[in-house]
């Protein structure tokens, strides 16, 4: 038995361009002139370089952040959809008799709606939600130590963070390039980087 970890939002849920349109209307509501570079640069940088790099006002910037964040938790929960080939992929692995598990900072209820709505609940162990940015390592290494018996420990992720996580977890992290972040970014600390969840299955069936 694998424990194989996911993160959920870009990862299960491939919700980018969701994201786009969040930030696209907070920056309408506030005046802001949002371009199809900018968002590149957020794929290829992070939203952290992309504020240190825009050129608004800070007092701007910073409504513009609290409307993405307040808009994304009012975001509809049937919005969210999981790709056929990812709702699949789950099932597999579960078959096959790996446990799946969701670490995660999306809400743990918004998890666990959009999960049963694919009825995947039943091949899902554990649901960790609500989990601190920088702190997703504490749940993994908990995880780990309440299954000791795997055969291996993988958390997926798409952004540069989960990688970190893993890391410190002890886990093999594979990046899911089909999320927030691009591919660019990811390579500096994902050796393992699939591009579809065919080649995420081969690498986890390994």
């Amino acid at each position: 038995m694998k424990l194989i970890a996911f993160d959920f939002d870009g990862t299960l849920v491939n919700n980018w361009m969701l994201t786009v349109e969040t930030a696209q209307s907070a920056a309408d509501s506030t005046h802001l002139n949002l371009t199809a570079k900018d968002i590149s640069l957020v794929r290829k940088k992070g939203w952290l370089k992309f504020f240190n790099q825009i050129k608004w006002p800070f007092s701007k910037r910073l409504l513009f952040l609290a409307k993405i964040i307040i808009n994304t938790f009012r975001q509809e929960r049937d919005l969210l959809q999981m790709p056929p080939a990812i709702v699949q992929l789950v099932l597999d692995l579960f078959d096959a008799g790996n446990m799946i598990c969701v670490v995660s900072s999306g809400r743990t209820d918004t998890i666990k709606s959009v999960l049963k709505r694919y009825n995947l609940l039943h091949a899902v162990t554990e649901i960790h939600g609500n989990q601190l940015m920088w702190s997703k390592h504490i749940k993994l290494i908990k995880l780990k130590n309440e299954y000791p018996n795997a055969t291996h420990y993988y958390y997926i992720g798409d952004e540069v963070r989960d990688a970190v996580a893993a890391k410190k977890a002890r886990y093999t992290p594979i990046a899911a390039a089909w999320g927030y972040q691009d591919e660019s970014l990811l390579k500096h600390e994902f050796t393992k980087i699939a591009h579809n969840p065919n080649e995420l299955q081969a690498m986890l069936e390994l």
